[in-house]
């Protein structure tokens, strides 16, 4: 019972104290800026993303230390525990914004749309006239792949129909309300490319059948749009159809259920979540003992902050361009993520914006993307298998050869890759570190060989280097993979590591 106890005091009960004063303190500050002060932050940033990050580094900074008091046989399970706690933190907080979104969202009710110029916005309109215009349709149709390895093909038809007063046939060009509908449909991206089209225009058939005989009148209430990436596309639809979208331009969603019915689902599994994940943690802390040790060590406050992570992110001697590099890279993510709302699969049009390579803007003259797309990435997926890669490779490798050197393979390598990928594709819009990071697998592989006196020590991780060049070369042979860039620069770090080993065992 006293080491119950114990547990409880030094572990569950920060725990409790964690996930409560986060719930409240992020869901209140939410409230605040979103919903008061009316700042237009991407829904997905702030239901989403933000609670992951801050949950993360939350348990890492404050509870982490503690688990790490519980004694296993496996280390790993200090990890778990961790992801247990992140998880309920992350996922009741992600649905409390979500009810939050939605059950503050005013019901307003309308005789028709015109009324909405001389009302305050709600998030929620019925109304009492209206015509919905399904002759003068603004279409945007997108294209995209996803998932760790681009296996999934997506097709999207993004449809925004005039709402009218009455019936109309006239169309002003800064019409202001839009009824958005979005059709859309995902497959195996491995198909093959004739197969992938027949399936798209399979899948056209069938939305054009289904928009033919919907009505789209039998709804009972309107929500508008908020800031997410459909609503950028719907923007684009209106676009393509030579529409202003300055000056207020509103899409709304149509709603079948009953108004109250809206959050019923949600409110009942934030509690279930909540109660659930705390009545987890507290069950698997009933077995564990304590390490005597490390448990001695944080009663006399000899227990040093958990502060290992952070060194993976700042620069030290023997270890300097690595973190550079990697900081780099989740910065420019950082601000994609927030410029473009897209953190799984970042649109082509977005990347370019940002400077992916395409060999057509790079004929133009635009030669810095040849750079700058090995610091980007289309998600997070994308991004943290290259980031962890780099740690690994980029870590050993810089204290082996001097940071100065890792720098000048990563970029020429990188470059390099970026070469050979407008040398072999005509217009593919291509990002990411995986080039680069080849080069320096590359590199590593020869420099090892040729030093005796290095080989013992890193016989496991030549291993895992040469694995890691494998898989990813066989990957590269699946479709949405630049494995020409993987090529490039694999061969250039290759023959940058037999140039510059011969260089360094001179000085040795």
């Amino acid at each position: 019972m006293k080491v119950l106890l114990e547990k409880m005091r030094l572990i569950f009960l920060p725990f409790v104290g964690i996930v409560f004063f986060f719930l409240l303190g992020y869901t209140l500050l939410n409230w605040l800026v979103t919903i008061q002060l009316g700042v237009d932050i991407k829904e997905d940033i702030t239901s989403f993303w933000i609670p992951m990050g801050l949950a993360t580094v939350l348990v890492y900074w404050l509870l982490y230390p503690r688990i790490k008091l519980l004694q296993f046989k496996n280390e790993n399970y200090h990890f778990l525990y961790a992801m247990l706690a992140i998880i309920t933190m992350w996922g009741t907080t992600m649905m409390t914004q979500h009810y939050l979104l939605t059950s503050t969202g005013k019901l307003t009710h309308l005789e028709d749309v015109t009324q909405l110029v001389n009302q305050k916005q709600t998030k929620y309109y019925t109304l009492d006239r209206y015509y919905i215009d399904k002759n003068n349709i603004a279409k945007e149709e997108v294209l995209s792949v996803s998932g760790r390895y681009n296996d999934n093909f997506n097709m999207n038809i993004y449809v925004a129909m005039p709402i009218h007063k009455r019936f109309s046939t006239r169309l002003e060009s800064n019409h202001k309300y839009w009824l958005a509908k979005n059709y859309s449909k995902t497959i195996d991206n491995r198909r093959s490319e004739s197969e992938k089209e027949y399936q798209y225009r399979r899948f056209l058939k069938e939305v054009n059948i289904d928009f033919s005989n919907e009505t789209f009148n039998d709804f009972t209430f309107l929500e508008v749009l908020g800031n997410t990436g459909e609503r950028r596309d719907f923007q684009t639809a209106l676009q393509n159809k030579g529409q202003s979208i300055e000056g207020g331009v509103l899409f709304f969603k149509a709603h079948t259920e009953a108004f109250e019915n809206r959050n019923k689902v949600t409110l009942k599994w934030i509690p279930l979540a909540l109660g659930g994940g705390t009545l987890l943690f507290f069950i698997l802390l009933l077995k564990p003992k304590f390490h005597k040790t490390r448990l001695q060590n944080f009663k006399t406050n000899k227990t040093k902050r958990n502060n290992e992570l952070l060194y993976l992110f700042v620069p030290q001697k023997g270890f300097f361009v690595t973190p550079i590099i990697l900081n780099l890279n989740i910065i420019l993510f950082i601000y994609m993520l927030f410029a473009y709302g897209e953190a799984i699969s970042m649109k082509s049009q977005d990347l370019l914006d940002i400077g992916a390579n395409y060999r057509p803007l790079v004929l133009e003259g635009q030669w810095w993307r040849l750079l700058t797309n090995i610091f980007l990435h289309g998600g997070i997926p994308h991004l943290a298998y290259n980031m962890i890669v780099l740690l690994i490779i980029g870590g050993f490798l810089e204290r082996l050869i001097g940071s100065v050197r890792l720098g000048v393979v990563y970029l020429i390598t990188g470059v390099f890759a970026s070469l050979c990928s407008i040398l072999w594709h005509d217009a593919t819009v291509s990002v990411g570190a995986s080039g680069a990071i080849l080069g320096l697998a590359g590199f590593y592989v020869v420099y090892i060989l040729s030093k005796t006196r290095h080989r013992k020590n890193n016989n496991d991780l030549l291993v895992l280097v040469s694995a890691f060049i494998g898989v990813n070369l066989l990957m590269g042979l699946t479709e949405g993979i630049d494995n020409t860039a993987h090529i490039g620069g694999l061969i250039s770090g290759l023959i940058l590591g037999l140039f510059m080993s011969k260089y360094v065992r001179d000085e040795e």
